[in-house]
């Protein structure tokens, strides 16, 4: 595993965090349901069978990294929406997704990204989209294939919960709207 995917955190020099700089890249591994995730060339992490109903109403997709370290992608109520999150074998949020006006926001410990389509929508859905951290942007994401092109810096945990709310989306975001004030005059 190169030393270059584990940085110490800025505020706790104990506790590592998971990053990759330029591609990665999520493949089913040939004559198994697993998924390899590769970042940098390397495999970063395993993930075992994907899919909606696992991840919303099951116990969720597990995900093995490199060094041992167990994740599991699941989701949680959070603001009136189920949110997809990624969290650790005790328990705490390493990423959380949530809807936005014509996107998605997904967040960390450390981190806070705008997720936005590129393309226009199609019958499958949009393949394209941009990681923004304020007004830069910091990764392209497309869903086919699973792909997240990094132009710097990126946590794993963001960039896998970017692929699964692109793939899946958040179950009711569609009626996610602003209220409406009706005033009346009597």
């Amino acid at each position: 595993m190169p030393d270059q995917l584990y940085h110490a955190h800025p505020y706790n020099p104990g506790v590592t965090t998971r990053e990759f700089s330029d591609d990665l890249l999520v493949r089913r591994v040939p004559g198994s349901p697993i998924y390899a995730v590769e970042a940098d060339g390397n495999t970063v992490a395993h993930m075992d069978r994907p899919g909606w109903w696992r991840i919303f109403m099951g116990r969720g997709q597990k995900i093995e990294l490199a060094d041992g370290t167990r994740w599991r992608l699941r989701s949680m109520g959070k603001a009136g929406a189920i949110c997809p999150v990624i969290i650790d074998e005790e328990n705490l949020m390493i990423a959380l997704a949530t809807p936005v006006k014509g996107g998605y926001g997904v967040e960390g410990a450390d981190y806070g990204f705008s997720l936005y389509p590129v393309d226009r929508r199609s019958l499958a859905g949009t393949d394209r989209w941009v990681l923004r951290e304020r007004e830069h942007e910091v990764a392209q994401v497309t869903r086919f294939p699973q792909r997240v092109t990094a132009y710097r810096e990126l946590h794993i945990g963001a960039a896998l919960l970017a692929l699964a709310v692109i793939k899946y989306g958040i179950p009711g975001e569609d009626r996610f709207v602003m209220p409406r004030f009706q005033w009346t005059t009597h």
